[in-house]
């Protein structure tokens, strides 16, 4: 996480067109509106999941990110925390080129719910279109992130966006698969590298990353000397990349490789050394206890 490499990157970040929601668009969000619309439909089921699709591609780029899935199908659900929504990103990514085209979607959409009568199909647009035309995903594109995110901020509250980005179960820290699910989007896939740069971010040693700790390292490696707004530009592509990147559920492995092992040995060590603190714990209340 070091901000001179990352100029190579800015030129391979994807450029889309910034027309989000949050600027608004001729879409209604009104439940009665929404119901005349989907009833001039004529429960013609092409039409009407290619409605979902348009209110969940927030940045009108045709296809669909594993951030727009997230962040709008976590408004859509109560009990998103027990959602896989890789899983469900690559139930409809069916050519598995990491991202839903507008075929992929209708078709899965269609096939998950043929079973459903018209009126069922309908209340589920229905009630699907009110939250997605509300929710606005996150941006991806790094030249919308500076703009509109970044510019104006501080140093550290744009490096704080860049620990947000990370911490994709919102837990406010950052675990070992998140840092390492979020570092292979920059190509850090090395065993070594990765434990590396994990020891010198968990200061602590507690097996997790705090905001705090995370602005320290940062600063300390990238040196607060380089111009704010040329490290801004930096960040806002690294926030792009790392959103693009979903951790909160462990992805399907064909076999563990070093790096998952290099995880879970140090899953081990915090577990061991947390279970030795209870324990010394626990013997000086007894000494306490018999004074």
């Amino acid at each position: 996480l070091v901000v001179s490499p990352l100029h190579s990157l800015i030129s391979s970040t994807h450029h889309c067109p910034i027309l989000l929601k949050a600027m608004g668009n001729k879409f209604s969000k009104d439940p009665q509106e929404i119901y005349k619309e989907i009833k001039k439909c004529k429960g013609d089921r092409q039409k009407l999941a290619k409605k979902l699709f348009v209110a969940l591609d927030d940045d009108r780029s045709g296809y669909l990110t594993i951030r727009e899935i997230v962040d709008q199908f976590e408004g859509y659900s109560k009990s998103h925390h027990s959602i896989d929504y890789q899983t469900i990103f690559d139930n409809y990514d069916t050519n598995n080129d990491g991202i839903i085209s507008e075929a992929e979607f209708i078709e899965f959409y269609i096939e998950a719910n043929r079973h459903v009568t018209r009126n069922e199909f309908e209340k589920r647009v229905h009630k699907a279109l009110i939250i997605f035309r509300t929710i606005v995903a996150k941006s991806t594109d790094a030249d919308f992130i500076y703009d509109v995110e970044l510019k104006g901020k501080n140093l550290r509250s744009s490096v704080n966006v860049l620990f947000d980005a990370m911490d994709d179960d919102e837990t406010g820290t950052i675990d070992t698969r998140e840092f390492q699910s979020h570092l292979s989007a920059l190509g850090v896939q090395e065993a070594d590298k990765l434990e590396t740069l994990w020891r010198a971010y968990d200061e602590d040693n507690d097996g997790m990353i705090t905001r705090s700790e995370f602005w320290e390292f940062w600063s300390k490696r990238n040196g607060l000397g380089v111009k704010p707004e040329k490290a801004k530009r930096s960040l806002a592509v690294l926030i792009a990349k790392f959103r693009s990147v979903y951790a909160r559920v462990q992805r399907r492995e064909k076999k563990r490789g070093e790096v998952t092992k290099v995880l879970e040995r140090l899953d081990t060590e915090y577990k061991l050394k947390n279970e030795e603190e209870q324990k010394a714990l626990r013997g000086k209340a007894a000494v306490e206890t018999r004074a």
